[in-house]
């Protein structure tokens, strides 16, 4: 983010807490596309997504991780 363009109030609950993040690593291999976006499904299971973004999720990982095993 450029300097100066944060809009988060200064001092807000925002602040206090780290940027969530996630970090891939997988085979290249078909396999291991299902295996991790098997892994990533579970572990959103605390956010609770409605069935309709869960599966907004899973279409737009398992296109890019695909994507990722057919181009790289």
């Amino acid at each position: 983010m450029a300097e100066g363009t944060d809009t988060r109030a200064r001092g807000s609950k925002a602040d206090a807490m780290p940027e969530p993040t996630i970090q891939i690593t997988l085979a290249a291999r078909q396999s291991a596309v299902r295996e991790t976006l098997s892994q990533v499904m579970e572990g959103l299971g605390p956010l609770s997504l409605d069935p309709e973004e869960r599966a907004a999720v899973e279409l737009v990982l398992a296109e890019a991780l695909n994507n990722i095993i057919e181009h790289a």
